[in-house]
């Protein structure tokens, strides 16, 4: 058993086993657009053959990106990656012809409008999807263009070693946690309401001088200090009730982040740049809610684990780590505190304990999902 751990430990850090999950992702999307075609065999015979292939196409890209084998040369990758890009307009034109159905439950002549909003989302959800795998066929092409990821704020949490086991108690713990936390959400949601007004004087301030007002970043940055301290004391991380205070005064727990000194006009202009940046953001917002839903799985099964055994998880610790260094990051980069795209990347250590956690997450969502589905199609 120890040496298939070392094996998986290894693996996971050589080959990112995140990304290996996120190919299985990409193929079972295609699967099912597949799957459709060929209950309709052989008018659909042309879609079918084109399903096929660029399925093939992205396990190859996919696979070469993540195993760091190019097998082809440049131009090569680039014809690649012109083809697969014309996947983009035939999901586009397979949707609004009806070729690719969409809720059996949902009739077009009645909705109207709706129907076509639904076209819309199924069409960038899709995309949006897809964006890792273009970003990934990018950076075989030329890396010279695709966007840097910098890995900001500097979020620390040092190992809660005795955690309380009271507020661990299933439900019991949580609901005396929130009943406490309610002074607290009064004044975060007072800084974050402050914040919100001067954000929006802040990107006049950049149009028009170039750089961040530091008014607007300090009341910004305590906002999300307040939440990555209440977000730890939610999570387990740490028994100490958060302060109100602009610095996290837990000793455990550091958030630093340091704005750049000129801010980019476009990114930073009013409606275009928060638009600019609410897009740019969908993909991190995509994975991170994935890595949230992992952590809500791994800490409720933390509770028992502290609770019976006094011991905080490691792997899920890290996880609620993660979680809040990706909601900071998100937060500063949506609010035009930083123009730096936030990383992706996340604590590697006990990988296949968290990718089991993610996969079960998903599981539970999607299950949950359809038994909501089922009770109102009876009621």
């Amino acid at each position: 058993m120890k040496s298939v751990q070392t094996y998986l430990n290894k693996f996971a850090v050589n080959y990112n086993i995140l990304w290996v999950l996120y190919i299985l992702f990409v193929v079972f999307i295609q699967a099912q657009t597949l799957s459709r075609d060929l209950v309709k065999l052989p008018v659909s015979l042309p879609y079918t053959v084109w399903d096929i292939y660029i399925s093939i196409m992205y396990i190859i890209s996919l696979g070469a990106y993540v195993f760091r084998k190019h097998i082809f040369q440049r131009n090569v990758w680039k014809v690649i990656f012109s083809i697969v890009l014309l996947n983009i307009p035939l999901t586009l034109l397979r949707i609004f012809n009806g070729d690719i159905p969409l809720d059996s439950q949902l009739n077009c002549q009645e909705v109207g409008i709706i129907c076509d909003f639904t076209k819309y989302s199924l069409f960038f959800n899709t995309i949006l999807y897809l964006l890792p795998l273009y970003y990934a066929l990018m950076k075989l092409v030329n890396p010279r263009h695709t966007i840097p990821f910098v890995k900001y704020p500097s979020f620390t949490a040092d190992y809660n070693n005795t955690p309380n086991r009271l507020l661990a108690i299933p439900l019991i713990g949580i609901f005396i946690k929130i009943i406490l936390l309610i002074p607290f959400f009064i004044v975060q949601l007072i800084v974050g309401f402050v914040a919100f007004f001067m954000q929006i004087i802040n990107y006049f301030y950049i149009l028009f001088l170039g750089r961040i007002w530091k008014l607007a970043f300090r009341f910004t940055f305590w906002s999300i200090s307040l939440q990555a301290n209440g977000s730890a004391y939610i999570f387990g991380l740490t028994d100490k009730y958060p302060s109100f205070n602009e610095i996290i005064e837990d000793t455990r727990l550091s958030i630093q982040f340091h704005p750049a000194q000129r801010s980019n006009r476009l990114l930073g202009a009013p409606l275009i740049g928060p638009f600019l940046r609410y897009v740019m953001v969908l993909p991190l917002n995509t994975f991170a809610s994935y890595i949230y839903y992992a952590t809500g799985l791994g800490i409720v099964l933390s509770w028992f684990v502290v609770l019976f055994t006094g011991k905080y998880p490691r792997s899920v610790y890290e996880l609620a780590t993660d979680t809040i260094r990706l909601q900071s990051s998100i937060a500063l980069y949506s609010t035009a505190m930083s123009d730096k795209y936030p990383s992706f990347s996340i604590s590697l250590n006990h990988p296949y304990k968290k990718v089991l956690l993610i996969i079960f997450s998903i599981m539970l969502i999607y299950l949950s999902s359809l038994v909501a589905q089922i009770f109102q199609s009876q009621f």
